[in-house]
């Protein structure tokens, strides 16, 4: 599900969710969870664009995954042996500015809040004794810049 608001002041707001579930039926018949389904996901911002010619911005934006349950794991390792990282809630926050017609500086701090974290995808088949889940985490707070140019 998405939904977007935009008012005419310039500022907007968006959200998004993310929810599946799935079995996979075996050649006998017997149904297995689909362990290879992310789990629930929620993203939320809010933001601002100058309304008259979109020359600058920026946005807040909150991204929220839960922890896989551990009954869906059949199939890529035992529920009790499968490692599964903690659900995670991250914030980030861009701007950009078009500084003349086709070169635009775009900036962001990533992490705000140094989360440690993993997603799902990336740790899937880990068992729960391993001990480089750690190499599957994500970076901590981080700031990217950039400069663009379209001609």
């Amino acid at each position: 599900a998405r939904f977007e608001g935009r008012a005419s002041s310039g500022l907007y707001t968006t959200l998004a969710l993310s929810y599946a579930k799935g079995d996979e039926i075996l050649p006998d018949g017997t149904r297995v969870p689909l362990s290879t389904i992310d789990p629930l996901k929620l993203v939320a911002g809010i933001g601002y664009r100058e309304p008259q010619r979109g020359r600058f911005g920026g946005q807040l934006i909150m991204t929220h995954s839960a922890r896989k349950e551990a009954s869906r794991t059949e199939g890529v390792c035992a529920p009790d042996e499968c490692y599964r990282p903690e659900g995670f809630t991250i914030l980030d926050a861009t701007a950009f500015v078009r500084i003349v017609e086709g070169l635009t500086l775009r900036a962001g701090v990533f992490n705000i809040l140094d989360e440690k974290y993993a997603w799902w995808s990336d740790v899937r088949g880990l068992a729960s004794t391993s001990t480089v889940t750690d190499a599957y985490t994500q970076p901590g707070r981080n700031v990217s810049a950039s400069l663009s140019f379209r001609f």
